[in-house]
């Protein structure tokens, strides 16, 4: 098949996700075009198959890679818009897919109304705040669920998720549930089972609000009060500069650790005991089954999609968002009890092993080929 992919450019899982999938698509012989507003952070130059489109040559990296606006000027749009049709004309396309709605939805929209019938047919991938933010926004809204109408078929990533889009958007139909996914060859136990003498927790998001990186701090400190623990954050984004005030002249400052935005993160997570993850939204958690591929057990907050993702007392522990106290507890029981830990690491790598990248893989295939009307089987 011929293909289109649309993604976000900066860090966010969603631009991870379109780019692996890309990736993996090429690999099964698709032809794939990948488009973005710039360069995008997850392809570090190695793009194999894919033939590449950006608006803007300049790198999408360092403090303008955490965090892509959904808000595109006119001019972005209509320049994006007349790439695709360019791709389209001279080469076609059977597929067009976007992850992310705003502003992608909007993109889509235009292309077919210029098109006005035929190929390519339209998909979109519903991702975080999509829903639990701009879907909230009365105006943003209306612009989507019109949008969205005009798809040929929608997908998202957890079965919470697809309920919440039908019902904010009032779409017809739940979207399809593909989850999130990762390649266990690359996140994988680096050959350890025990707790380290000093346990690490490790936080890996953007640093949005919505993350509640503040939180995972006010957890942390709880956690010190009663054993010793160090804590590392990966990423970085508009909280970063929050949680270093939070943590200036505490006396455990020096067990915190910035790593900062990283393409390869799987090293680092491996490493570490236990991932926390104290979000108020999220619409699946793909830092929980990355952790959990490495055998890190999470303890996270029991919202959106993440507990179809982290088995509550099997592969970690969920607590209710805010209770930093009840996180806590967890937290100590876990780094206190080797043979609870050995069991959660264990059952961890199993659980996220069900989230292959070619099974997931496989699920778009059959997507597409049942929204062109195809019968082909796909392996």
């Amino acid at each position: 098949m011929r293909i289109g992919i649309l993604c976000r450019s900066d860090c966010g899982g969603s631009s991870h996700i379109a780019v692996e999938t890309a990736k993996e698509l090429a690999g099964r012989g698709h032809r794939i075009h990948l488009f973005s507003l710039h360069p995008t952070f997850w392809l570090d130059g190695n793009c194999g198959e894919i033939v590449t489109h950006t608006v803007h040559q300049e790198s999408h990296r360092g403090s303008s890679a955490m965090a892509e606006s959904a808000d595109w000027p006119q001019e972005d749009r209509e320049n994006i818009i007349r790439q695709i049709l360019n791709v389209i004309r001279d080469e076609g396309l059977d597929i067009l897919h976007v992850h992310y709605a705003l502003p992608f939805a909007l993109v889509a929209a235009g292309i077919k109304r210029r098109l006005q019938n035929g190929r390519p047919l339209l998909i979109a991938t519903l991702h975080g705040s999509d829903v639990s933010v701009h879907g909230l926004d009365p105006s943003r809204n209306r612009l989507l669920s019109a949008a969205l109408k005009e798809f040929d078929a929608l997908s998202t990533v957890s079965r919470n998720h697809a309920g919440l889009a039908k019902s904010i958007f009032g779409l017809p139909a739940e979207p399809v549930v593909i989850p999130n996914f990762i390649n266990t060859a690359v996140f994988h136990p680096h050959g350890k089972i025990d707790l380290s003498p000093k346990p690490t927790l490790i936080h890996v998001s953007n640093f949005r609000s919505v993350k509640d990186c503040p939180g995972a701090v006010r957890i942390f400190s709880l956690v010190r009060e009663k054993t010793a623990a160090q804590l590392w954050f990966i990423g970085d984004g508009e909280e970063r500069k929050t949680v270093e005030d939070m943590v200036s002249g505490e006396h455990w400052t020096k067990d915190l650790r910035f790593f900062g935005l990283r393409r390869n993160i799987a090293p680092i997570i491996a490493q570490a005991d236990v991932m926390l993850m104290p979000s108020r939204v999220e619409s699946f958690g793909l830092a929980a089954l990355e952790a959990m591929a490495c055998g890190v057990p999470v303890v996270a907050a029991r919202v959106g999609g993440l507990p179809e993702v982290v088995l509550h007392e099997k592969t970690g522990f969920l607590f209710e968002p805010g209770d930093y106290a009840g996180a806590s507890k967890a937290l100590f029981r876990l780094l206190t009890d080797g043979d609870l830990y050995r069991t959660m690491h264990r059952a961890s790598r199993a659980h996220a092993c069900q989230y292959g990248i070619e099974k997931m893989i496989l699920q778009y295939e059959m997507m597409y080929g049942k929204t062109l009307g195809q019968e082909e089987t796909f392996e």
